[in-house]
């Protein structure tokens, strides 16, 4: 899905939660197997979500980009 032209960032932004909803609650009442653990962390444009159990000290292994430059 993509924002186009003219569409202002906080009516996608409500799109894709609508979507994301939508998705889920499609899946929830499904026959898939497994449906009971999907699960979509986020649909933002605007946010990254790093979801993952790990440790404090295992996350620069997984994720370089978060390490501080300065």
């Amino acid at each position: 899905m993509a924002r186009g032209e003219g569409t202002p960032a906080d009516a996608f932004e409500r799109k894709l939660y609508v979507v994301r909803r939508l998705v889920e609650k499609s899946v929830s009442r499904s026959a898939i197997p497994g449906r009971g653990h999907f699960y979509v962390a986020s649909l933002s444009h605007r946010t990254i979500v790093y979801k993952g159990m790990l440790n404090a000290d295992q996350l620069a292994a997984f994720y370089p980009d978060l390490r501080d430059e300065g």
